[in-house]
């Protein structure tokens, strides 16, 4: 993910993909072979053109010997660290294929100091105007690209990142927080490489750092770097072949938020008809059902949809993490639908209720006794104002 311009999370229309079957990337002797993968943050809310179902369809394509991703390996717990697609997505298929995954990103504390002290200096010497061009610039050149899987692994994708960083260099002057941390980051792989020899590794990154990845390891005599491009485009049957339910279910994570915008709404709709009539969803289904008319505003039809929810769920699981029980789920959306239609009391009682189940998780309990907070300082105010 890119840590200097902050990424624009659209759901782009990607070009519709073809049915070219390119061969899988094949050894050559003696020579370690790399495959770079540039992703987007959030494809597990399966945005048009990359989804779950392409990342898992082009790692088959791959056949990786092992996976180098995206998460620190300078903290305790590297896999915390990693981000969402790769948590959901690229580890859980190499757990399923058997592959190794070998963390190789780096947290820096003090990134975000390190970059705002840069803008300092920058405007400090009138320079500032200069940055905010170079920044429109890839910013217009990635937009005109889209965000599917075959736009971020093109050559006018890593390009378009190459000239903003080279830009960016000369308007420092000097090697940018951006460049230390991706050099730091390559330093791993090229030892990667080193230690693997003749075995094929994907490098499964946000696709801001890519091209620098691609750059520096194809410079190593012993590296065969090719190109992810060549395998693309996926046919729309392998992705849907490697595109599952739980794709599905997972990707209406925005219904979980506070707030959602009208075309993700839509969005979550579209994805939640994929979910209906399935036996074995259907409880997560009529949960996700009743979040998405809470964000539409039918606060009534999502408190009957909750209740009736929170009287049949029993005790079962939510298939979302694996880890929640629905009842809480219904017993919390029901609350919020409550709160939204203006009736804090009932609300207030419902949450004591709550409260009061021993089985709730830790979680869940310290959200329920942090709206009952949240209602009792309301009121409080509100009776103040009324004096």
């Amino acid at each position: 993910m890119n840590r200097l311009l902050l990424p624009v999370l659209l759901f782009v229309v990607a070009t519709g993909c073809g049915d070219k079957q390119p061969d899988a990337v094949t050894d050559s002797a003696g020579l370690t072979e790399v495959v770079v993968v540039g992703t987007q943050p959030f494809i597990t809310d399966m945005p048009e053109g990359y989804t779950p179902g392409h990342l898992r369809a082009l790692l088959d394509r791959i056949q990786p010997d092992l996976i180098a991703i995206e998460a620190a390996t300078n903290v305790s717990r590297p896999m915390a660290t990693a981000p969402y697609e790769c948590r959901h997505v690229t580890i859980p298929w190499a757990r399923e294929h058997d592959i190794p995954v070998v963390a190789v990103g780096v947290l820096e504390k003090d990134y975000g100091p390190q970059i705002e002290a840069m803008k300092t200096g920058l405007r400090a010497e009138g320079r500032d105007a200069a940055f905010e061009i170079i920044e429109e610039q890839l910013q217009r050149r990635l937009n005109g690209m889209g965000r599917s899987i075959d736009a971020l692994n093109t050559d006018d994708w890593q390009q378009a990142w190459r000239t903003y960083h080279d830009q960016l260099h000369r308007l420092v002057g000097a090697d940018t927080p951006w460049e230390v941390w991706n050099e730091r980051v390559t330093r791993k792989l090229r030892k990667l490489c080193e230690d693997n020899p003749g075995k094929r590794i994907a490098v499964v990154f946000g696709a801001g750092h890519t091209y620098y990845f691609h750059d520096a390891l194809a410079e190593l005599e012993s590296v065969r770097v090719k190109s992810t491009n060549a395998l693309l485009p996926l046919s729309n049957s392998d992705v849907d072949r490697h595109t599952t339910r739980l794709d599905y279910l997972k990707a209406l994570r925005p219904l979980n938020t506070a707030a959602v915008s009208p075309e993700a709404l839509l969005h979550c709709e579209h994805l939640l008809r994929h979910l209906k009539g399935l036996p074995d969803m259907a409880l997560d289904y009529r949960l996700f059902e009743g979040k998405l008319q809470l964000h539409a505003g039918h606060h009534q039809q999502a408190l009957n949809a909750f209740d009736g929810l929170a009287e049949s769920a029993a005790d079962a699981i939510s298939q979302f993490d694996g880890r929640h029980r629905i009842v809480d789920g219904a017993r919390l959306g029901a609350v919020l639908a409550l709160r939204a239609d203006g009736r804090p009391r009932e609300a207030a009682k419902r949450l004591r209720i709550v409260l009061a189940d021993s089985q709730i998780a830790p979680e869940v309990r310290q959200f329920a006794q942090e709206m009952l907070n949240q209602i009792a300082d309301t009121s409080l105010t509100s009776a103040g104002l009324s004096r």
